[in-house]
């Protein structure tokens, strides 16, 4: 790879994931020296690396080399891109139930009030998409969070490990790319 390639978007999508290198090392098969170089810019991953990276990551390979700021680009056809002013009224943002890793705490956090928005997100997204996890798997990515202290400040529902919400996170982009396509079809009507 060339060295005037700029990996800060390898290293800010760890970081935004609540991920460490080390948990990315395990899960792709790439040593964590390797990663720890690739961020001193001693060396640069192969494009095989970058592959399973970005697979692992769940954007593409321009985004992690910096050609683009848009991790996972949409295939919109060029005629119905100015036409996708709103995505659809069924659409559910992860922003508003996903809640990322406090410094204290590495952990995303799912109030248990959004538990309906969890499961609609999985069956779309399986709908959409047969080969993602099954539901017993998706379900174990979620740990319930539950004690007395916590119920009465509001505070009780579903952790995701960093680790977990890599994985969560390619259902629920699953569920954003079945979004996307019920609005194409629409629009194709």
């Amino acid at each position: 790879m060339d060295k005037s390639v700029n990996l800060t978007n390898l290293f800010n999508r760890i970081e935004e994931l609540g991920i460490n290198p080390k948990i990315v090392a395990e899960a792709t098969g790439i040593s964590s020296g390797n990663i720890s170089d690739w961020k001193k810019g001693r060396s640069y991953p192969t494009a095989s690396k970058m592959i399973l990276l970005a697979d692992y990551l769940g954007c593409s390979i321009d985004y992690l080399v910096g050609r683009t700021d848009v991790p996972r680009p949409l295939n919109v056809p060029k005629e119905f891109a100015d036409k996708l002013g709103s995505m659809t009224d069924d659409f559910i943002s992860e922003d508003g139930f996903v809640h990322p890793p406090f410094m204290s705490n590495r952990v995303y956090f799912i109030h248990e009030k959004d538990e309906e928005k969890i499961w609609k997100v999985y069956d779309k997204a399986k709908a959409y998409d047969d080969s993602i996890m099954d539901k017993e798997t998706f379900a174990a990515l979620l740990d319930k969070y539950d004690n007395p202290l916590s119920r009465a400040a509001g505070a009780s529902g579903y952790s995701i490990k960093p680790k977990n919400y890599v994985e969560f996170k390619k259902v629920y982009d699953t569920y954003v790319d079945s979004c996307f396509n019920d609005v194409l079809n629409r629009l194709k009507k």
